[in-house]
């Protein structure tokens, strides 16, 4: 299994987190949240945003964030669900969009489609300046692995790169 494969099974398996609070719906699934996490996102997504997209609007290719969606679940009920999103393209007003990566194979809804991102759908983010380069953010990640795993998985010891402000 590659890193990257690692790290998304992470991501998808203990990412799902509500911002701030408890969820304001349960989750579809029995997946953990883990609070702990949510702060640091939150701190770090606007240094991320002015960071990761180039003059144009386009996002960093390596850069994924997982959000949660509303969904309606078996009967109708709702209930929050954890996606990946890539192809980030920020507007010159600041909106963010994205593609909805085919992952969550609980609640395989909305894959490919374009969506907007609003900044309290984040969950965590994820980021690598090159192929080979370290892993930044996956905040999910880093409060379940210890320094050696997260070592061998290319983490950065840093979540935030250190010329980004």
């Amino acid at each position: 299994m590659s890193n990257w494969t690692k790290i998304i099974w992470v991501a998808l398996g203990l990412s799902t987190v509500a911002h701030a609070q408890e969820p304001p719906l349960p989750p579809c699934t029995l997946a953990s949240y883990r609070a702990a996490a949510v702060p640091d996102v939150a701190k770090s997504w606007p240094i991320v945003a002015r960071n990761a997209f180039d003059e144009s609007g386009i996002a960093h290719p390596s850069l994924l964030i997982s959000l949660l969606i509303a969904i309606e679940s078996g009967g109708g009920a709702s209930c929050l669900s954890a996606y990946l999103v890539d192809d980030l393209i920020r507007s010159p007003d600041g909106a963010i969009t994205g593609r909805v990566v085919p992952t969550n194979r609980d609640h395989p809804v909305f894959f490919g489609d374009k969506i907007v991102v609003d900044p309290q759908m984040i969950i965590d983010w994820r980021y690598a300046e090159s192929t080979n380069g370290p892993r930044y953010g996956d905040f999910q990640g880093r409060s379940l692995l210890n320094k050696t795993e997260l070592e061998a998985l290319g983490f950065s010891p840093d979540a935030m790169p250190p010329h980004w402000k």
